[in-house]
């Protein structure tokens, strides 16, 4: 008996033996994973977790009243129970998960409603916390409403920079920026290269892709006898073409994601062409959308350069590099009038001298007409360049699309560093003292260049005029 009730003893403290590292932080963690369940099943959207715990008096303290979540406009408005500034608010007010706050763009309204601006978790809960012991107006801080939880993402469909030119000797990729969208809708009308003051209204306006489409086939019909049988205008006519696809955009909740698509499932891909694309979220209801824009689809590469009394247009192939000659090139005016100015030569350059044209008035839809009259250089607002599969548009500013360099240093002609040309600051001439019966006289020495031996009669300061050296 003794035995058996020692054995009994025995295994009672074997039963009471501690827990293990690896038990306890096990057990730990359920513990956190059941505590943060429940908390969060507890938050709102517009967030009005109470501390019930909380004396709140309004004569002692100040409080939280509600918290409002704004996820459109990645905000949230805190409503304090007195106006409280600014700074104290940025050195005592932290959110948990920590969240990068932009305390720059942040506000408090004279009411006392903090709009915080900052990098929120959209879809995730969030614990607004004070230091202990602040006080604002003789009151203390008292937490009551303490939680909120940020909504969804909005959907989100944009393109990617400004980008307008796609290659048409390339995989034709449109790039878009997408977040919380299944599907994306393309949609596109080919336009007319004629049209083009019309399309780019049409974008200009947002108009809706369908009454865009009516009125450019309207535009067309209308066109069509009046360039009928001229080969200048034979790259830049057509019909417009509706064309549609669906693309997969399916990926990880809330986050931003960069969407390729293909245009290749377009009519006569290998061509060129000028498309008005607009890209939207497919779910009913939904306002995501980017567009319209018009893209030129082009092999064509288009550079200009405005001179005193003439314009030049340089085309090359964006793929080879290589000049393209035969391109027919029309000027688009600012009154949407249409003049071929040439084609360009196996240089792949054209040249424009102000003189008086034959071209078409395409300014009011149901009254285009030929018209003849001097055409300028301002005159001038867009560039079409066009051959057999190809055309491509640039649009014609007053200092043309080259950079612009400005010469912040001088060339000194008598020194090289091996690499090219030396460049060096303007040289200072220098001077010397010799003494004169009437006084003293300054006269410059001979100039030196660096990283050279002294060779004045190529060395003269570019101010304001050529010096020459003392014999």
């Amino acid at each position: 008996m003794n035995r058996m009730s020692g054995g009994a003893h025995g295994s009672m403290v074997q039963g009471r033996r501690p827990l293990r590292p690896q038990s306890l932080l096990k057990v730990a963690a359920l513990l956190i994973v059941a505590v943060m369940a429940t908390w969060g099943s507890g938050l709102k959207t517009t967030a009005a977790r109470t501390d019930p715990g909380a004396a709140f008096n309004a004569a002692k303290h100040f409080t939280i009243k509600k918290i409002v979540p704004e996820a459109s406009r990645e905000e949230v408005k805190i409503f304090f129970s007195q106006p409280v500034p600014l700074g104290v608010l940025q050195a005592n007010l932290r959110l948990l998960p920590r969240v990068k706050l932009d305390w720059n763009r942040s506000r408090v309204s004279p009411s006392g409603v903090l709009i915080l601006k900052g990098s929120f978790k959209y879809g995730a809960g969030h614990v607004v916390t004070m230091k202990d012991g602040v006080t604002v107006a003789g009151r203390t801080y008292v937490p009551t409403v303490t939680t909120f939880m940020m909504p969804d993402r909005p959907a989100i469909v944009e393109f990617v920079g400004a980008k307008r030119v796609i290659e048409r000797d390339s995989r034709q990729l449109l790039h878009v920026r997408v977040a919380n969208v299944e599907n994306l809708n393309l949609s596109q009308i080919r336009v007319p290269p004629l049209l083009l003051p019309q399309a780019l209204a049409a974008e200009q306006a947002g108009a809706d892709l369908e009454q865009t489409l009516k009125e450019l086939r309207t535009a067309a019909q209308q066109l069509a006898p009046l360039i009928q049988g001229k080969s200048v205008y034979a790259p830049f006519g057509g019909t417009p073409l509706e064309e549609k696809q669906l693309f997969p955009a399916g990926g990880e909740k809330n986050r931003v994601l960069a969407v390729s698509l293909p245009l290749s499932f377009r009519q006569n891909k290998e061509a060129g062409a000028l498309e008005l694309i607009r890209v939207q979220d497919n779910q009913v209801g939904s306002g995501a959308a980017a567009g319209p824009r018009l893209f030129r689809i082009t092999d064509l590469g288009l550079t200009y350069k405005i001179g005193g009394k003439s314009l030049l247009l340089w085309v090359t192939s964006i793929k080879s590099g290589a000049p393209a000659a035969g391109v027919q090139v029309l000027a688009v005016t600012r009154h949407a009038e249409v003049f071929p100015l040439g084609v360009t030569d196996k240089d792949g350059i054209l040249t424009f001298t102000p003189r008086e044209l034959d071209g078409l008035s395409l300014q009011q839809l149901g009254g285009f007409h030929l018209v003849k009259r001097l055409v300028n250089k301002p005159d001038i607002t867009f560039l079409l360049a066009g051959k057999t599969g190809d055309v491509s548009y640039i649009e014609v500013k007053p200092h043309g699309n080259l950079a612009r360099v400005k010469r912040f240093f001088s060339r000194a002609r008598c020194g090289s560093t091996g690499m090219g040309p030396y460049y060096r600051p303007k040289p200072k001439p220098a001077f010397s003292r010799s003494p004169t019966p009437g006084g003293s006289k300054y006269l410059p020495k001979r100039s030196i260049c660096r990283n050279s031996a002294p060779r004045p009669e190529k060395c003269r300061p570019s101010g304001t005029g050529p010096w020459e050296p003392i014999p």
